[in-house]
């Protein structure tokens, strides 16, 4: 597999070194973008393996831990050519433990995102180079311009195809121009976290007493336990929402705080509870749903 990623490098190098100057710049502008926008995509990864590598192996899921261990050193491996190269996300992936493919699945996502957008523009640009040269006359770098755009047409067609379609639920209810909507399904937390990101969102998260009894409301569902964004998992002892912002809303603190969690050093998931806070000291347990969230 590394043998593969490496010749990708070596046809990306020729290729390169074939461009016209205008398109080289291009090219490394683009490539400079996405592998620092990858490169904070494949952290998240690797640190997350390697969290979920400890929890199997406290739970005595021996093997899956080792599979989980030979997915992390892999993406070290990525981490290392990220810099080079970016053609790795296209070679063929094993198998991994339900709870592993979850997080790869979330990282697939976001790289998708990423590229279509870099690549989008890239093509916009490289466009306006190919009208450059061929307003002067210059057919020969015109048509080398016109290779690298159908190359990256070719990569952007590809990440299209293995793209998860993104879409708001019809049904969801806005509140303070967010869209929110209540999804009654027995799943952990990494699977309520993909679910929510599939569609473009993210699990929520309860920041003021408006937004809690609001969903409070809209999750009048018997006193059944529902995910939201909170946990420990990235920054151990720290509590912090999927997207990155702390935790800071009083009441949430105040029950992590009262019931000596907030400084666990363990990986600990926030629930919502018919307007109530819960805390969950692990990710693996189904419970009753989960609440999703569009900007």
């Amino acid at each position: 597999m590394r043998f593969i990623a490496l010749l990708f490098i070596l046809v990306a190098s020729h290729l390169s070194a074939e461009l016209p100057h205008r398109v080289k710049v291009l090219k490394a502008k683009k490539d400079a973008s996405v592998f620092n926008s990858l490169r904070i995509v494949y952290k998240e990864y690797t640190n997350s393996l390697l969290a979920l590598q400890t929890e199997l192996i406290t739970a005595s899921r021996f093997e899956e831990a080792n599979t989980v261990q030979t997915e992390y050193h892999l993406n070290l491996g990525y981490l290392k050519i990220l810099g080079e190269s970016y053609q790795f996300i296209f070679v063929p992936t094993k198998p991994l433990p339900k709870e592993t493919e979850v997080y790869r699945n979330t990282r697939n996502n976001k790289i998708s995102l990423i590229l279509k957008s870099k690549l989008d523009a890239y093509i916009r640009e490289l466009n306006e180079s190919q009208l450059y040269y061929t307003s002067r006359g210059d057919l020969v770098n015109a048509r080398k311009t016109t290779d690298e755009m159908r190359l990256t047409s070719l990569e952007l067609e590809k990440i299209n195809n293995d793209s998860i379609e993104r879409k708001i639920p019809n049904d969801s209810t806005i509140f303070r121009g967010q869209k929110f909507k209540v999804f009654i399904d027995t799943i952990s937390w990494h699977e309520a976290r993909y679910q929510c990101e599939k569609r473009g969102g993210f699990l929520a998260e309860v920041k003021d007493r408006w937004i809690k009894e609001f969903l409070s409301k809209l999750s009048s569902t018997g006193g059944k336990k529902l995910w939201i964004g909170g946990s420990q998992e990235s920054i151990k002892g720290k509590w912090v929402w999927t997207r990155g912002g702390r935790v800071s809303y009083l009441p949430w603190r105040q029950y992590i705080t009262e019931n000596n969690v907030y400084d666990r050093k363990d990986h600990s998931y926030l629930v919502l509870e018919h307007g109530t806070f819960t805390v969950f000291p692990s990710a693996f347990p189904k419970i009753d749903g989960y609440i999703c969230q569009w900007d």
